[in-house]
């Protein structure tokens, strides 16, 4: 849930908004058979709140971001927001969410400057 308390009225009546599949998404992307699959120098960007409990507390996707490394991925970013949980693009500082993945996504594909 995102600190924002427009965002977490709307989620909270969605039926759809379930956190079920969101742990065994994270666990298909930790297995190694899979991660040699990814090609090595692929972009990753990795962004979540530093108060994520689905990751628990960013303590998972540390993990995964080792795991990435030592899978051999050579082009892996991350940003951690402060105080933020797991829905950053509905949390307080969503515009700083934003901002920073454009211009992350701008250094990839030059051609969306």
């Amino acid at each position: 849930m995102p600190r924002a308390s427009s965002a977490v009225r709307t989620i909270r009546s969605d039926d759809r908004c379930c956190s079920c599949a969101r742990r065994s998404s994270e666990a298909e992307l930790s297995r190694p058979a899979n991660q040699a699959k990814i090609r090595k120098d692929l972009p990753v960007y990795v962004a979540a709140g530093s108060e994520d409990p689905v990751s628990e507390k960013t303590k998972g996707l540390l993990q995964l971001l080792r795991a990435y490394g030592k899978a051999g991925l050579t082009d892996v970013t991350h940003h951690f927001y402060q105080g933020a949980r797991h829905e950053i693009f509905n949390e307080l500082n969503r515009d700083d969410v934003t901002r920073e993945l454009l211009g992350w996504l701008r250094t990839k594909l030059p051609a969306l400057s």
